[in-house]
């Protein structure tokens, strides 16, 4: 909060009750508390630097930024999981039309041995 502001010079209160001295220029407007947490800084009131590093510590706080980091991670898993599904599924086809060959194969060399006899 603002206490006074005069030649280029700041007095705040800080949230922990501190008074503070400090250049104007280093002074940014607060964003009103719905738009804390708020993933899209982008429609942000204040959009500037303090605004979105106090947005990221609350996501941060929050684990938020950790859910969308998870959420990637099972989405890349599932899909690759699935890929894995699909190459087993590939991979057996050939294999039984293989086994297929090797019986038919032993099949009809049993009967050329019987006949041979």
């Amino acid at each position: 909060m603002i206490i006074t502001r005069k030649n280029g010079k700041v007095t705040v209160k800080t949230d922990d009750g501190r008074t503070v001295s400090v250049k104007d220029t280093q002074v940014y407007p607060q964003n009103p508390p719905k738009y804390d947490k708020i993933e899209d800084m982008v429609i942000m009131t204040h959009l500037n630097e303090a605004s979105v590093l106090h947005n990221l510590s609350e996501q941060y706080a929050a684990w938020m930024i950790y859910e969308e980091q998870v959420n990637a991670h099972l989405t890349r898993f599932r899909k690759v999981q699935h890929e894995l599904q699909e190459a087993e599924e590939r991979a057996d086809i050939p294999e039984s039309q293989v086994n297929k060959l090797r019986t038919k194969s032993r099949d009809t060399g049993g009967k050329k041995a019987d006949s041979e006899e």
